[in-house]
């Protein structure tokens, strides 16, 4: 007798029922009608049926015309110039790019406030700011969460014809003011500061509606609740023009390395994480312990979103030698006592490393967050009527990985290119 998995995927396409013609209705009607027919083995491997239902019924997605490079390296003065514009290839335009540049290449981060749920300001990978770059050139761009601006910078400094920048938070587009008073008034008056809540874009700028050829956003949509997703989505709609194209890089899975816990739950979307890294300064050079668990249930409120970050250990710099280590130990009992004992460990492994750090912290971050796979998202996506055209993952040195390297040794952060 063949299993019940045998006869599911031995469906055809034209035999599914309209209703049932879409992965999210598959997933969320059929699966559950049959899930209890099927071995936790053929229930594990059920989605990836669906998946090969969803490619047959609608086929393969475009992929991208120009195919994201292997790698590029854009802090080297002579690759850089090679995406500038003609007119800003100039001794001073090509220094005036460069200063951008270092400002958020290779793969630096920084935070953007202790106290707010955003967490870290990180750049673009360099191979997708490298195909934007070939592409803005007579274009109208939009960043969205674009922080202080660089990104949006370069796209001037591009050829992009107007390019409109986007950040909630007040001090990050007053840094992004700054820079653009510095750079050559040619560039300068190009950018465009688009300041508050980037749901209310169209609604404050009616004129904005159809008129981004691309659009770029990173470290923002797995903040959204079901709610501003949907809201989300739409705006992204109302504001691509034709044959327009969005990017977006967000939290993955795979930056937990937590191989387990996410190939048991392949699905899941919502995970409660904690995070303890040691940090020289504001960055974290070496990660002491990790913990990933998929949420209890579906949360589609702001509840989704919590973040608390605090140190257990602090030291301020002073002279040469420094203060010595502090440690809260209220901070630490407040930690779930499961985590404790294996904190401990993690900071024991360092404790010659901390020795040399005269000015740094012992940080701890706990999230429940959206965390999302090249899978997760392309159906996210998908689902909301966008055709996808790539997904990339980015390693820890902030470059895209390739197909060979092991994702979840490697990735930190999984992104999509879309069109309408």
């Amino acid at each position: 007798m063949s299993s019940p998995l045998s006869a599911v995927s031995s469906v055809k396409p034209s035999e599914i029922s309209t209703p049932l013609r879409s992965y999210s209705t598959l997933d969320k009607s059929f699966l559950t009608r049959i899930q209890g027919f099927l071995t936790e083995k053929e229930a594990s491997v059920l989605p990836s049926v669906c998946r090969g239902w969803k490619t047959q019924l609608h086929g393969s997605k475009p992929q991208l015309q120009e195919p994201l490079p292997k790698f590029v390296n854009l802090s080297d003065p002579a690759v850089l110039k090679t995406y500038l514009d003609e007119g800003s290839r100039t001794k001073r335009g090509g220094q005036s790019a460069m200063e951008i540049v270092g400002r958020v290449y290779e793969a630096r981060h920084r935070a953007v406030a202790e106290t707010t749920k955003y967490g870290l300001v990180f750049p673009m990978n360099p191979e997708v700011m490298a195909h934007v770059m070939k592409q803005v050139k007579g274009k109208t761009v939009l960043e969205v969460g674009g922080a202080s601006g660089e990104h949006s910078i370069l796209m001037a400094f591009a050829g992009a014809k107007q390019v409109f920048v986007n950040d909630l938070e007040s001090e990050e587009m007053e840094m992004f003011e700054k820079l653009r008073r510095k750079i050559p008034s040619q560039i300068g008056q190009k950018l465009v500061s688009m300041p508050g809540d980037c749901l209310k874009l169209v609604e404050k700028n009616p004129e904005l509606a159809k008129k981004m050829d691309v659009i770029l956003g990173r470290n923002l949509l797995h903040f959204f609740n079901k709610q501003q997703q949907e809201e989300f989505f739409k705006l992204i709609k109302q504001l691509l023009a034709p044959g327009g194209q969005a990017i977006f890089v967000v939290n993955s899975v795979y930056s937990h390395r937590d191989r387990e816990a996410f190939e048991k739950n392949s699905n899941s979307v919502c995970f409660s994480t904690i995070n303890v890294s040691l940090n020289e300064g504001q960055k974290p050079i070496s990660t002491l312990y990790v913990s990933v668990s998929p949420c209890k249930e579906p949360v589609d409120t702001d509840e989704l979103l919590t973040f608390k970050a605090f140190h257990l250990y602090t030291r301020r710099k002073v002279g040469q030698k420094g203060d010595k280590w502090e440690v809260d130990n209220n901070a630490f009992q407040a930690i779930d006592a499961v985590h404790r004992p294996k904190i401990q460990e993690g900071v024991k492994k360092v404790k010659e490393v901390m020795r040399n750090i005269y000015a740094g912290s012992i940080r701890v971050v706990l999230n429940t967050a959206k965390l999302y796979c090249k899978d997760t998202l392309k159906e996210l996506f998908e689902s909301q009527g966008f055709t996808v055209q790539s997904t990339f993952v980015e390693g820890g040195d902030g470059h895209v990985l390739s197909d060979s390297q092991d994702l979840f040794e490697e990735g930190r952060l999984v992104g999509i290119i879309v069109t309408l």
